[in-house]
């Protein structure tokens, strides 16, 4: 997992298998010992394991590991990384909106940019990851 994203996936992914883990440790009825559970003597640990292993957090984990592309973690593609629409992460659904309607405007600039400069072969140029730069030379 060499990209942030694929870690953040794979953080996500822990908390699942970790979770159900450690449900194994503390049976859900506290009453009730089976064989197969060895207790918790600490309460502090049983509270810290029932927690971690709670339904609300691993409901959420799986909400959020499907709400993931896969594919775009694999690549390191920020902007897919959430699978993203109206109900389900809106504000990442905006800000693609967002994104789009400012890429437009830049390549509706690129054609006034041409005719201040005189160059009617500019283009925008990307440099380490951050695009829409322009080179002009100095004369």
């Amino acid at each position: 997992m060499g990209s942030r994203q694929n870690s953040f996936a794979g953080v996500i992914q822990s908390i699942l298998t970790a979770g159900k883990q450690l449900q194994k440790l503390v049976p859900e009825d506290t009453n009730t010992v089976s064989s197969q559970h060895k207790p918790v003597h600490s309460s502090l640990l049983r509270r810290l394991i029932s927690t971690a292993s709670s339904s609300t957090v691993l409901n959420n984990a799986v909400r959020l590991l499907s709400s993931l592309n896969k594919d775009a973690a694999d690549l390191g593609d920020m902007l897919n990384l959430f699978i993203a629409s109206v109900d389900h992460f809106p504000e990442v659904a905006e800000g693609h909106v967002a994104v789009e309607m400012a890429k437009q405007k830049l390549d509706l600039l690129i054609v006034e940019y041409r005719k201040q400069l005189g160059m009617r072969n500019l283009e925008f140029k990307s440099v380490a990851g951050t695009t829409h730069l322009i080179e002009v030379e100095w004369l």
